[in-house]
């Protein structure tokens, strides 16, 4: 999927959980935190075309509001913390 974008979720359904399970069946979804501040949940998401993210978008909106930023590069691409040697 061409298009990454990190998506804030600021919940104001009370049924949080709820939410996260809507969440976690979107297949748009690649992974989603809880995350401190006012937003709540931290959603990384890929898609083919800017009307699927439109339409992504349009679906989190029913459970609060949301704040994209789109993916242009990576850096420092995912990867696994260096373990400390023991002696």
């Amino acid at each position: 999927m061409p298009i990454r974008c990190l998506i804030e979720l600021t919940v104001k359904n009370p049924e949080y959980y709820a939410v996260v399970e809507q969440i976690r069946n979107m297949p748009e979804v690649v992974e989603c935190a809880s995350i401190t501040g006012s937003s709540g949940l931290m959603i990384r998401v890929a898609v083919d075309t800017m009307s699927s993210l439109q339409a992504l978008i349009a679906r989190l909106m029913q459970y609060g509001d949301t704040q994209t930023s789109i993916i242009i590069d990576m850096p420092v691409p995912a990867r696994l913390p260096t373990l400390p040697e023991h002696d």
